[in-house]
């Protein structure tokens, strides 16, 4: 299922499984929204000067919340998570350049 990835009410790309979105953005507070159907997850964020920030989504069919504590997840930023069929996660470097290294680059990227 493609879903719609958004920065400050700004779409920059549309994600699909096994693949990734890049962009450059300005330092300051943040609103990331990704969308598929009637489901809406988001999370805000202070994107320091020349810093890279990692994201990962993944879909959660039965609409419940992923386990508390997962590995390589970098500190808590505030999710609304409106209706639940997926779930959004900062990750640590490490972490997400391993993820990297298995995806494909989506449509619309290098805003």
């Amino acid at each position: 299922m493609p879903v719609t990835i958004g920065i400050d009410g700004q779409t920059i790309g549309t994600l699909r499984n096994g693949g990734f979105l890049t962009v450059d953005l300005p330092a300051g507070p943040k609103t990331i929204t990704a969308r598929a159907l009637v489901s809406r997850v988001t999370a805000r964020f202070d994107l320091e000067p020349a810093r890279t920030v990692y994201v990962s989504l993944w879909a959660q069919p039965t609409g419940l919340p992923p386990p508390r504590g997962a590995i390589g997840l970098q500190r808590a930023y505030p999710m609304i998570n409106e209706t639940g069929l997926f779930s959004m996660a900062f990750l640590d470097e490490s972490s997400a350049k391993a993820k990297l290294a298995n995806l494909s680059l989506s449509d619309g990227c290098g805003r």
